[in-house]
């Protein structure tokens, strides 16, 4: 492979790459039927799928600080647009869910949770935007944004602890095999010196 195809190798679209542009097609389309939709939704969920695209074809990205750029990346773009959707009643507010399994995918615990915690508070701050002398928020209203926001952290715990066994096992195999590669050489070496010492004697 010459070095401009493999310079140019990072352009080509695999399955998962298609599927996602798919999802956000299809969010895009229903946003279109919306009575009120504004370019800004449009751009943000562009600019979310190539995030995520970039996201998993990167190893970069992967590692801490491109993890956490990424995930500051997310943030910022599900606060735009949950705003450009009536904020804190939008509909995307299950976007704030991608920064929080990309943190819980890539990156530790305690930096799990505190991605949690933002977008927790990039919801609850839509609060900020609500004119209160002509809205309440009621008891139902105020246990669905718990709710909502626990959900958050339900996702963060489950999703990081499951990354974390995957990754103790895998682990675990890496070790076995290695393992089990020094002994088959160590029994190769037994053999060449039992047949060595057979021809000298």
């Amino acid at each position: 492979m010459s070095s401009l195809s493999r310079g140019w190798s990072w352009l080509h679209l695999r399955r998962i790459d298609l599927l996602w542009l798919l999802v956000m097609a299809v969010l895009a389309a229903l946003a279109s039927t919306r009575p009120r939709h504004s370019t800004i939704e449009f751009l943000a969920l562009g600019l979310m799928a190539l995030v995520q695209i970039a996201e998993m074809r990167f190893p970069a990205l992967q590692r801490r600080r491109g993890a956490l750029a990424a995930v500051a990346a997310k943030l910022a773009l599900s606060w735009w647009l949950v705003w450009a959707t009536e904020g804190i009643e939008s509909s995307y507010y299950l976007i704030f869910l991608l920064p929080v399994v990309s943190a819980a995918s890539t990156l530790g615990l305690a930096a799990t949770l505190l991605t949690a915690l933002a977008s927790s508070l990039a919801y609850c701050s839509f609060l900020g935007f609500v004119l209160w002398q002509h809205y309440e928020l009621a008891p139902g209203g105020l246990r669905e944004l718990g709710i909502r926001v626990l959900f958050l952290f339900m996702t963060a715990i489950l999703l990081n602890h499951f990354v974390t066994q995957s990754r103790r096992q895998a682990e675990q195999y890496r070790k076995v095999a290695e393992d089990l590669g020094q002994a088959q050489a160590q029994v190769r070496r037994t053999e060449r010196l039992a047949a060595l010492g057979q021809l000298t004697a």
